[in-house]
Order: structure tokens, then sequence, then C-alpha cells
């Protein structure tokens, strides 16, 4: 075989192997989604963090809403230059 072909070959079994992977549950898209949301946080990374959250978002029985959530997001962030989120353990 000549090593254009092994290469296809090999191209095409991980093509194939990664395709019958299952997809994700609900739950494991939402912890994907708080990990991801965590990884931005410790990477400063505001704005790629605040996209998580709904324009209508509203959190602590109604008493918080997306605007007051960046500004703690913003405050915490000056405050503590490495701060580091963990919500599983």
């Amino acid at each position: 075989m000549t090593r254009y072909r092994l290469l296809m070959v090999a191209v095409l079994l991980l093509t194939g192997l990664s395709s019958c992977s299952k997809p994700m549950t609900t739950e494991q898209q939402i912890i994907a989604t708080i990990r991801d949301m965590e990884a931005k946080i410790e990477d400063q990374q505001r704005r790629a963090f605040m996209e998580h959250l709904a324009e209508d978002f509203t959190g602590q029985n109604g008493a918080m809403n997306r605007d007051q959530v960046r500004a703690l997001v913003v405050f915490q962030l000056n405050r503590h230059k490495n701060l580091q989120a963990q919500l599983f353990p």
C-alpha cells in the first residue's frame, strides 16, 4: 500500500469511529456547559462567560438579572486577579 492509501484508510477509520459515538445526554450537555463557564471565568474571559446567560436571565428568585451578574463578574474579576471556580469536585 502506498503511503497515501494508508493515510486515507486511517482517515476513513477515524471518521467511522467518531460517527459511532453517542450524542451527549442533556445532563452531559449541562455539565459540559458549566465546565466551559468555569474555564472562561478562570481565564478572565468575561464576554465568553456571559454568552452562556440568556438576555432575560434572572436568578436569586428574581432578585438578580443578567446586567447584575455582569456587574458582579466584572467586580470579582477586578478584585481577584486569579479567580477560580469549581461547581463539581
